[in-house]
């Protein structure tokens, strides 16, 4: 599965909703307007329209897919990505 961060300029009660409607058991929420979501064989732009991102819908969001990650986090962050998101 390929990781994707999607990150809101302000929370957004209908993008979070749709993030649970869509990836319920592959979303990790790290703050209020940001999340990962896992998913296999789509590009960052599917799971925008996925999610209701787009000129019509839901704007100020921004999604990218992760091809490398470094950082320190929390254990769960890590192991969720390993698990869920690791392509």
């Amino acid at each position: 599965m390929a990781t994707f961060v999607i990150v809101a300029v302000a929370p957004n009660a209908t993008l979070d909703q749709n993030i649970v409607d869509s990836y319920a058991s592959t979303s990790l929420r790290l703050s209020p307007t940001v999340c990962l979501v896992a998913e296999k064989g789509v590009t960052s732009q599917e799971v925008s329209l996925k999610l209701g991102v787009k000129p019509e819908g839901i704007s100020g969001v921004i999604i990218f897919k992760i091809e490398s990650y470094y950082g320190l986090a929390s254990q769960n962050i890590w192991e969720w990505i390993k698990v869920k998101g690791a392509e």
